[in-house]
């Protein structure tokens, strides 16, 4: 179990799937949610691409990022006397100790979506509830599969997938594109190794005449 989830009921429920599908051979998604049915402990629910909703730009609209404050901080607090006019102050602190005092994090956006749309901040403040439920939120575009996978499946696993499985998504074959931007990935991978190998040899070297150097001076001595 992840580090800390072991508390969570829900995450708990994962080592019940495992009993089924860690013993299986499971070539497309179908096979796995069928076989992940068999828990009675757990209901599945197939999740869609129209499931997902770019809540990060809709939120953006209206509220400050708060980005950067989040792994550093753990404790997250806002109640109703952190409301001050326009803002909405939510205190972010790294732990329950005296030393690490709450630091304010002001989350309404200043030109939040619709504040143009009035002269004065009072009645721009007034419609943003009718603002944020007017403006649309979107569904994400799913990405695909990752071009790295998708060549690395047919280059290595495609071989041992039984043949009535090989017309599904998963097994297509990668586009020439896809498979430049993998090589151009593998390539800038190699480049880092070779010049991280160059420091570390660059950096023996060193060492070694540094270490000969005092060595021939401690001789003079």
């Amino acid at each position: 179990m992840v580090v800390g989830h072991t508390k969570n009921a829900a995450d708990r429920l994962f080592n019940a799937l495992k009993r089924e599908y860690r013993h299986k051979n499971i070539y497309v998604m179908e096979e796995l949610i069928d076989i992940l049915s068999v828990s009675n402990s757990v209901t599945i629910h197939e999740a869609k691409e129209t499931d997902f909703y770019d809540w990060e730009g809709y939120l953006s609209k209206f509220y400050t990022q708060i980005k950067g404050k989040i792994k550093e901080n753990h404790i997250f607090s806002c109640a109703s006397e952190d409301i001050a006019g326009n803002q909405i102050i939510v205190k972010l602190r790294k732990s329950d100790r005296d030393c690490d005092v709450p630091v304010h994090h002001f989350a309404i956006k200043r030109n939040f979506e619709g504040r143009t749309l009035y002269p004065k901040l009072k009645d721009a403040i007034q419609n943003r509830p009718n603002v944020m439920k007017s403006t649309a939120l979107v569904h994400l575009v799913s990405p695909g599969i990752n071009p790295y996978k998708k060549v690395e499946m047919n280059e290595r696993y495609l071989q041992f997938i039984p043949e009535k499985f090989c017309n599904d998504q998963l097994y297509q074959p990668p586009t020439e594109k896809e498979k430049n931007i993998v090589k151009e990935e593998k390539d800038e991978k190699g480049r880092v190794r070779k010049n991280k190998r160059k420091k570390m040899m660059d950096q023996e070297i060193l060492e070694k005449i540094e270490v000969k150097a005092i060595g021939k001076l401690e001789d003079k001595k």
